[in-house]
C-alpha cells in the first residue's frame, strides 16, 4: 500500500550533505583500493587523447563532425568503464562496510560490466543533444583564432562576456528542460545501479519505479549538486589553462579533468548509495561514516 499511496520522500539536503561527508571522511579508504585504477585511467586517457589529437585537429580543420564525436566519446567510454570497476566496490563499502582492496574491482568484474552497460544505457538519451551541440559548435562557438587576433581587445572582451552569459543561461535552461526530460526515466531507475553492485536481484524495475515516485527532482538535482565541486574544479582548470593548446598541454588538461572526475565521482556514487539505503533500508546505518 505504501508503494501506491505514500511514496517515501528522499531527504534532499541531508542526503546531499551526507554524501559529501561520507566521501570526504573515507577518501583515504577509497584511494587505498582505487589508486591502481586511477593509474590505469591516467594511462588510458593520456594514450587516447595523445593518439587522437592529430585526428581531431584534422577533423576540426576539415569540418568533419564524426571525427570530433569520436574524439569525445572514446575517452568517455574508457573512463566510464574504469569508473564502473571502482564504483561497484565503493557502493559495497558504503552500504555494507565491506573492506576493499586493489583487487576488489577484479573480483566484481561481472557486476561492474553490468553496471557499465546499464549506466551507458541510462545516459544514452544524452547522446543526441551532445551530437547536436557538436553540429552547432562550428557556427555558434567562439570565433576562430585568426578572427580573434584581428579583433580589438575591448571588442573581444565584450564578445566573450556576452557569449559566457548566453552559455550560462542556455546551460541552465537545458539542464532544467530538455536534459531533465531526457533523463526522467533513467533518474527514476537510478537505484538499479547500487542494486547491481550489491547483487540484489529481487528489485524489479516496477518496484524501483514505484519507490522513486515523487522523487525525480530530488534525485536529479541531488545528482547534479554532488558533482558541483568537481565541475567547479574543472571549470577553474580550463579557465586557467593557456588557450593555445598543443598536443602535450591538451593531453595534460584532459588527464587532469579525468582525475578530478574520478576522485569527485565518489561523491556521486555515495549519493546513490545513501538514496538506495533510504528506499531499501538494510545493514548498518550508512549516514554516519566511520
Amino acid at each position: 500500500m505504501s508503494d501506491t499511496f505514500a511514496p517515501l520522500k528522499l531527504p534532499f539536503w541531508r542526503t546531499v550533505i551526507d554524501a559529501h561527508v561520507v566521501a570526504f571522511v573515507n577518501v583515504r579508504k577509497f584511494l587505498s583500493f582505487a589508486w591502481p585504477w586511477a593509474i590505469l585511467l591516467v594511462t588510458a586517457a593520456a594514450a587516447l587523447n595523445w593518439a587522437m589529437w592529430p585526428l581531431e585537429q584534422a577533423a576540426t580543420e576539415s569540418g568533419q563532425l564524426f571525427g570530433s564525436l569520436w574524439y569525445f566519446f572514446l575517452p568517455l567510454a574508457a573512463s566510464t568503464l574504469i569508473g564502473a570497476l571502482v564504483a561497484v566496490p565503493w557502493h559495497r563499502f558504503v552500504l555494507m562496510r565491506e573492506a576493499q582492496t586493489a583487487a576488489s574491482p577484479l573480483k566484481q568484474t561481472a557486476a561492474a560490466m553490468k553496471y557499465f552497460g546499464v549506466a551507458c544505457l541510462m545516459f544514452s538519451p544524452l547522446l543526441l543533444p551532445m551530437a547536436a551541440i557538436q553540429i552547432a559548435a562550428p557556427s555558434r562557438g567562439l570565433p576562430a583564432q585568426s578572427e580573434i587576433a584581428s579583433q580589438p581587445s575591448e571588442a573581444d572582451a565584450a564578445q566573450s562576456s556576452k557569449e559566457l552569459a548566453n552559455f550560462a543561461a542556455s546551460s541552465v535552461a537545458f539542464l532544467l528542460g530538455p536534459c531533465a526530460a531526457l533523463l526522467y526515466v533513467p533518474t527514476r531507475l537510478y537505484l538499479l545501479l547500487p542494486a547491481i553492485a550489491l547483487h540484489e536481484r529481487q528489485h524489479s524495475l516496477r518496484q524501483l519505479w514505484n519507490k522513486t515516485r515523487g522523487n525525480f527532482w530530488r534525485l536529479y538535482l541531488g545528482s547534479g549538486l554532488v558533482f558541483a565541486l568537481p565541475f567547479v574544479a574543472i571549470v577553474l582548470q580550463t579557465t586557467l589553462q593557456n588557450d593555445d593548446l598543443t598536443r602535450a598541454t591538451n593531453t595534460l588538461s584532459q588527464v587532469t579533468a579525468e582525475l578530478i572526475l574520478f576522485t569527485g565521482g565518489i561523491i556521486g556514487v555515495t549519493f546513490l548509495s545513501l538514496a538506495y539505503q533510504h528506499f531499501f533500508p538494510h545493514g548498518p546505518d550508512t549516514k554516519i561514516a566511520e
